[in-house]
């Protein structure tokens, strides 16, 4: 579609006893497509993928409220404080754009983020 998503930076922290928490993401929005785009962003963290976890749903939405224009990009950080359980998560970005009249799927990319 060209359009891109890559995650930047995750900041989290160890709770105890093997849990934690993701602060904050930081992440791009590349739109080489030939038509804006206004964004949403789903969080989801995860130990292991399966159709229960796609289900569900987000731990987090994000609402940029922002238009990414043809052939420009966005660059932002962004509050999580999403609770987890296990020392090896995977936090997932899905980018929805919400311009059209039924929001559509644009991209996903994964992270993983450990404990230790």
């Amino acid at each position: 579609s060209g359009i891109t998503l890559a995650i930047d930076d995750i900041e989290f922290e160890e709770d105890e006893d093997g849990t934690g928490f993701v602060n904050s993401v930081e992440y791009t929005i590349i739109n080489r497509a030939d038509y804006p785009i206004v964004p949403r962003i789903e969080i989801k963290v995860y130990e292991e993928w399966s159709s229960s976890i796609r289900n569900r749903e987000p731990n987090k939405n994000l609402k940029l409220e922002a238009v990414v224009e043809e052939n420009s990009y966005i660059q932002r950080k962004d509050a999580a404080r999403i609770y987890f359980r296990g020392e090896e998560q995977k936090v997932r970005l899905l980018l929805i754009d919400t311009l059209p009249d039924k929001d559509e799927e644009i991209v996903a990319v994964v992270k993983d983020i450990s404990l230790d």
